[in-house]
């Protein structure tokens, strides 16, 4: 039976959010092999309005898209990018309501490293977050990863949150990565598969997230030319 790669991950975030400084910062596993990511947190100070149950689509993106399951050619994230990769300038979160107003607009930095077998993720994000209470991801969730020439690609992200309430919440995130090497050789596809998000009351969260890389191409919503 072939043994699955696994790696320790070091997550820190300085936070500041609705004018308040806080530290979000975290470890757990990352398996590439299965797109497995688990994580516990602890967010020392986070103002009101701020729900961790929307980090996996925002914080976290970078980190769960770097070891996200393979392509069936066996392409990745930590291969195209060497085991290094950033997000310059910062990506965009943004969450709406039903009516459209805007509940939540965070901008994050990141820079994720491979050494031996630890992913180091250092973040940095401010902004303002006024979200109600949360209980869960709509799941299965999509996002796009869009070729930019050689050591560039964004990636264009949407999903829905679930307020405590029963209304739904509707959000984006643009991510745009840089790296030093080659290029995408087409658009991918990542399937979010899982997300769960348990917040307790001291401050303590665990989040675990599995997905997966699709050519669009296999897809046969893109064929390539004879």
């Amino acid at each position: 039976m072939r043994t699955l790669r696994t790696y320790g991950v070091l997550w820190t975030m300085d936070c500041d959010v609705n004018g308040v400084q806080f530290e979000l910062n975290g470890e757990g596993l990352a398996c590439p092999d299965t797109g497995l990511n688990d994580m516990r947190f602890r967010a020392d100070g986070a103002p009101d309005g701020f729900d961790p149950v929307s980090c996996p689509m925002i914080c976290n993106a970078p980190l769960t898209s770097f070891i996200a399951q393979p392509t069936s050619d066996g392409e990745s994230m930590i291969q195209f990018t060497g085991g290094r990769l950033s997000v310059s300038p910062a990506r965009v979160g943004r969450v709406h309501d039903a009516s459209g107003r805007e509940v939540l607009h965070l901008q994050v930095e990141t820079e994720i490293e491979l050494k031996g077998d630890e992913v180091r993720v250092r973040n940095r994000m401010w902004g303002t977050s006024h979200l109600p209470e949360l209980s869960h991801h709509i799941t299965p969730i999509r996002d796009y990863l869009v070729p930019g020439g050689p050591g560039e690609a964004t990636a264009a992200i949407r999903f829905q949150l679930v307020t405590t309430g029963g209304e739904t919440l509707y959000g984006s995130t643009l991510v745009p990565y840089r790296w030093q090497g080659m290029a995408l050789p087409d658009v991918w596809r990542r399937q979010v598969d899982r997300i769960d998000v348990d917040w307790g009351r001291n401050s303590d969260i665990h989040a675990v997230v599995q997905s997966r890389w699709v050519r669009r191409f296999e897809q046969g919503h893109i064929r390539r030319a004879a």
